[in-house]
Formats: C-alpha cells, structure tokens, sequence
C-alpha cells in the first residue's frame, strides 16, 4: 500500500497537472474560436451546471462511500476529455459546431473543477488526523500548484513541437493535450482507489479519530443539510458570503483579461503560447509563496488578516489598471489574484472552514468553496453580460465595476477578524479543532 504522503500529494498533483493543460486549452479556444464576449454565458452556465454536481457528489459519496465514487467520477471526466478531443477532430471544417464545441468545453471543464478541487481536499481529509491536516492541505496544495507548473511547461514545450515535427495546425496541436489530460484522469481514478482502500471501514490503516471526525450519516451528505448548517452558523454564513463576492470578483476579473487579451495579442498559436506563459509565471509564483511562507503569513496576523489579504492587494493593483488599462496592467492583476488565490488566500480559507466547531466540515467545504463560488461567478457573469450586452459598457467602466466589488469583498473579509482565530490562537485553535467537534 502507498505510504499516506504520496496518497496526499499524488492526486492533487495529477489534477494540477490536468487543469494547468485544461485551462490553456480552454482560455486560448475561448479567445481564438468563440470570442470573449461569450465568456459571460459560460460563466454563468458553469455555475447553474455546479448545483445539480455538488448535490450529486455529496449524495454519491454518501451512497458509495467517498474514494470508490470520486474513482468513478474521475474515470468519467477522463472519457469526457476524450469525447471533446474527438469531437473538435471530427468537427475541424464545421465552424459553427466547431464553436459550440468549444464553448461546451469550457462549460465542462469548469464544472468539473467543481467537483475535483473538493474531491482532493476531501481525500486529505479521509487520510489524515485533525491535527495534522493543516500540514497535509499545504502540501496537497504545493502538489497542485506543482503540477500546474509541470503542466503549463508541458504545453509551452509540446504544442510547438507536434506543430513542427508532424506538420499540424496550433488547434490540432493544442487539443491533442486534451489525449494527456484523459490519461492523467485515468491515472487520478487509481490513485483514489488506494485512497478508498486506505479509508474505508475496517481497514487497518484507518484511525478511529479520524472516522469520529467525519460525517457519519447520511444525511450530512445532503446538499440541503450543508446548506442549513452554513445558515445556521454565523461564521460560516458570512464566509459564505466572502466566497460568494470572489466569485463575483473572478468573473468580472476574468472578462476583463479574455478582452484585453482579443484585443492585444495576436491570433492563432501566439495566443496558445501567451497563456502557456501566463499559467507557467502563475503557478510558478503561487509555488514559491507556498514553499516560502504562506501558512507563516497566516499564522502572524490571522486567518480574517489573510483572507483579507488578497482583494486589498487587488484593489490597489485594480486602481492602477483603472489609470493605465493596458494588458501589462491587467496581466499581472490577473497573476496577482491566481497566485494569492492559491497560497494565502486559499490556505487561509481551508484554515477557515476547519476551525469552525462544526461535525459537519467536510460535507460543509464542497458547498463553501465549491458552490458558492461557482454561484458568484453565475451572478458576476450575469452583471457582466448585462453591462457589455445590454448597456455597451466599456472597458475602464467595468475595470471601475471590478475596484467596487474588490472593496465590498475586503470589507466583508475583514469583518471576520473577531470570528476566526486570530494569531496567539491560530496554532492553538485551528489544529485541534478541523473536522472535529472538539470546542
């Protein structure tokens, strides 16, 4: 049997390794074969498609037992890969069809980000023991940001060379990533198959503290059930609402890059290669924050202070790209949110969510910040498509728009300094009670 460290890192790495390919393919066929004033009505569908997913994971997870239904889960999103690389195959002379392919694409892979991102915290948390699983979360999430780093390489270095070596076109070069990430999924659907050995009951290597800590009935993997719990609890209700304002914040983030980028970049493979960079710096970047000091950042001023960190550092950055909308601007606007969104931010929110007193923590975290994210993204592109379509708005008056949520996002960050741990309390706090029910 694998040792539990590489069961902790090894899927987070693979899905990081799968997403940093994914979101090359899905930003460039965004720009370059749908147009980015589309991205609204993806964003959007992404979100309505994550309820009806969140739902089906927790009920599945209940009904299956958590390792053996994510394997199945998995082994689906690799054929789902498979199915799209085939499609755009078939589909290369028919623009229209060829459009909507893509457009789906983007739909499908942010669904399925949805439900893969909790699905790796969760088997962290099957693996480990509350007290250890502040450690085990910051290597699970180097391991993605590593794999990411792997991965945006990987297409820098691949693309050209299946361009120059078999002769092919950029987007034929560029989907056919889409073959790896199906056998990396394929590979993740194993490795969760030693993680639901390792996990489930009666086996040897599972420790009864660890299964008191986690849900027990079946009814806690209900999606209604997280729901009330997270109303019920006002810490939780007003993280919610945190998540909730960062959704809304990365669609209005994100519209703004997809259309400075049409604009400035130029078309075909320079794009394919702009945004293998632009992952590659990100994850990069994220990498060397996680390796140097994140959790260290947290545990000096707090897990509110670090929450916070990050739509202060955006709002700065966003009232220089109001004065100076170029791409450099907003390109590393963009690159700061992705970095902190990973380390500090993302650490400090899974810091959060565990040290709340609650049973419920690990049915709790998929709606957190996987739901309610995807629902801010739903209304953010709603708000998005309304101003571009509706009032031709343009680009400094939505960069304005951004700067306000930014703001709101920070004040409703910081009032939750009295409500989670401050730093004399984080070591003796956030430890002892993740996922327990200890006061």
């Amino acid at each position: 049997m694998p040792p539990r460290p590489l069961l902790t890192t090894a899927p987070a790495f693979l899905v990081g390794f799968a997403f940093g390919l994914g979101k090359i393919i899905r930003d460039c066929s965004l720009t370059c074969n749908v147009g980015f004033e589309l991205a609204p009505l993806a964003m959007l569908s992404v979100a309505l498609l994550t309820v009806p997913l969140s739902s089906a994971l927790l009920r599945g997870s209940a009904s299956l037992g958590f390792g053996r239904f994510a394997a199945r889960v998995a082994g689906a999103v690799a054929l789902g890969f498979l199915a799209f690389r085939l499609a755009t195959w078939g589909l290369a002379e028919r623009v229209d069809a060829l459009r909507a392919v893509y457009l789906g694409f983007f739909v499908w892979l942010g669904a399925v980000g949805a439900l893969l991102g909790p699905t790796v915290k969760r088997g962290v948390a099957e693996l480990h023991r509350p007290a250890t699983r502040a450690a085990a979360f910051a290597w699970s999430t180097a391991a993605f940001v590593g794999g990411a780093v792997v991965g945006s390489l990987v297409a820098k270095l691949l693309v050209p060379w299946l361009e120059a070596t078999f002769g092919l076109g950029y987007m034929a070069a560029r989907d056919d990533l889409m073959l790896l990430i199906a056998l990396c999924m394929l590979a993740f659907a194993l490795v969760l198959q030693r993680v639901a050995r390792l996990s489930e009951p009666g086996s040897p290597t599972r420790d009864d503290a660890m299964a008191e800590a986690l849900p027990a009935d079946d009814e806690m993997e209900s999606l209604h059930v997280a729901a009330r719990v997270i109303r019920e609890t006002p810490v939780l209700r007003r993280l919610a609402g945190v998540i909730f304002a960062t959704g809304v914040a990365e669609s209005l983030a994100g519209f703004l890059f997809y259309w400075v980028v049409t604009l400035e970049v130029e078309h075909a493979d320079g794009r394919t290669s702009f945004f293998a960079d632009f992952q590659l710096w990100l994850n990069g970047g994220t990498f060397l924050l996680l390796l140097t000091g994140s959790n260290r950042i947290l545990d000096r001023f707090g897990l509110a202070i670090g929450i916070a960190t990050m739509p202060l550092a955006l709002a700065f950055g966003t009232t220089f790209v109001v004065a100076q909308l170029t791409l450099t601007s907003i390109y590393v606007v963009r690159m700061l949110e992705g970095i902190l969104e990973q380390s500090v931010y993302g650490q400090g929110l899974d810091r959060a969510v565990f040290s709340v007193p609650t049973p419920h923590a690990e049915s709790v975290r998929p709606v957190l910040l996987g739901l309610m994210e995807r629902l801010g993204r739903g209304v953010g592109a709603i708000v998005v498509f309304t101003g571009y379509v509706g009032f031709s708005m343009a680009l400094r008056p939505t960069a304005v728009l951004y700067l306000a949520v930014l703001v709101a996002w920070f004040l409703g960050a910081i009032s939750l300094r009295h409500q989670l741990p401050r730093p004399h309390e984080t070591q003796s706090r956030v430890r002892p009670t993740q996922g327990s029910t200890e006061p």
